[in-house]
């Protein structure tokens, strides 16, 4: 058994930082469903488990899907699939490869912070 993963909650006040974190956050949880996944009843389990290991502003970004989720997957409501699908999501907010990506999260951090 691999210990839990260090949760992620998608602070901090660089996105060099954020995306560090993400990525670590990333790997670990891959280690971990590879290693434990066994341990899952199911993959909605190890979604759960997934979002278990989420606080704070990263868990705002997936709490609509994970309820969707909970709720039966309903048409028309968002939800996951699969595990990877949190991550999935999540990069795109905490993971830009590319530099025009990562310009783009820069604009709208800019954005939200200027009516604060």
């Amino acid at each position: 058994m691999i210990a839990d993963p260090v949760r992620i909650t998608g602070e901090g006040e660089k996105y060099t930082e954020r995306q560090r974190s993400y990525r670590s956050f990333n790997a670990a949880i891959q280690d971990k469903i590879s290693v434990d996944g066994h341990c899952f009843e199911n993959k909605d389990d190890q979604i759960y488990y997934v979002a278990s290991r989420i606080n704070r502003d990263a868990h705002r970004r997936i709490d609509a899907w994970v309820k969707g989720t909970r709720e039966g997957r309903k048409p028309g409501s968002l939800f996951f699939n699969t595990w990877e699908d949190i991550l999935k999501h999540l990069e795109k907010f905490y993971d830009a490869s590319d530099r025009a990506r990562a310009a783009e999260i820069k604009m709208q951090a800019l954005y939200q912070n200027k009516d604060r």
